[in-house]
């Protein structure tokens, strides 16, 4: 993965996938059109968001890598100039704050602070992930919903935000966090610093996760969005009407399709479901 990769996410899938285990929760959806954001501290995984984020215990001895943190860092806590953030910055290696670990401790601290009303919303590249069906989707007993993602941007900008979840199998180090940092001046990425919020361990590398950030509870997306439900293998029949005949309201109905699984070659089929529209 280049550093392009990592830091300035500009490819787009054509769809998305969120998985339900929730019948309420994906009722919700279709109901009132609508996608919830949870805040971090309800995943199911407490390291989630902060994997190897720490600068304690990882030394690095390039001056100017720290003087650039330092200096990027005053700027956007202090909201001061350039000018300024640099003398700040040469008082931080005059003082060895670099080397100090309460320190850089309390830099972890300041990193998450700055983006503490941020909220998530999870997608995955695909809708036969085994690991996601079995995760977050109930055991087989779940749905999955496909959005066009053309159709999820960002309503000011117009632009899609969907941010790459990246695994870092190793600590992150100082020349990454000075990156982002530059993310956030050099090409006007405002959300460059919410990176803590689109990292997750490397034993979940297989969810290939696309990640939208904003500080609102719920986001509102237009019926063409989402054009598909697929249901699990294992999902009750009396949900399975539930959603057909909440759908079946709009006026851009989605498609329904559902999940077989080949247990002698381990693998998911999805084919279309035919249901009628009242």
């Amino acid at each position: 993965m280049t550093d392009q990769d990592k830091h300035v996410n500009r490819w787009k899938p054509p769809y998305l996938y969120r998985y339900y285990g929730n019948v309420e929760h994906a009722m919700g959806v279709i109901q009132n059109r609508r996608l919830h954001h949870a805040r971090p501290s309800k995943f199911n995984d407490p390291f989630d968001c902060r994997p190897f984020v720490s600068l304690a215990n990882n030394p690095c001895d390039d001056d100017e890598l720290w003087h650039e943190l330092f200096s990027y860092l005053a700027q956007i806590t202090n909201e001061c100039s350039a000018e300024d953030g640099n003398a700040i910055a040469t008082n931080h290696l005059n003082r060895g704050d670099h080397k100090n670990i309460s320190w850089l401790e309390k830099y972890d601290e300041i990193l998450l602070a700055m983006n503490a009303d941020i909220r998530i919303c999870c997608f995955a590249q695909s809708a036969r992930n085994t690991m996601m069906w079995n995760h977050y989707a109930n055991k087989h007993k779940g749905v999955v919903f496909q959005f066009r993602s053309k159709h999820l941007p960002e309503k000011i900008s117009g632009e899609f935000k969907g941010r790459k979840v990246w695994y870092p199998k190793h600590r992150i180090g100082l020349k990454d966090h000075v990156k982002f940092m530059e993310d956030y001046f050099i090409n006007n990425d405002k959300l460059a610093m919410a990176w803590p919020y689109r990292t997750k361990g490397y034993e979940w590398r297989g969810e290939e996760e696309i990640r939208f950030l904003t500080d609102r509870q719920f986001l509102g997306f237009p019926e063409n969005a989402l054009t598909g439900i697929i249901l699990g293998d294992r999902c009750p029949k009396e949900f399975e009407e539930r959603l057909m005949t909440a759908a079946n309201k709009w006026t851009n109905t989605p498609r329904f399709f559902k999940v077989s699984i080949s247990k002698s070659v381990h693998k998911l089929h999805v084919d279309a479901v035919k249901h009628n529209k009242d």
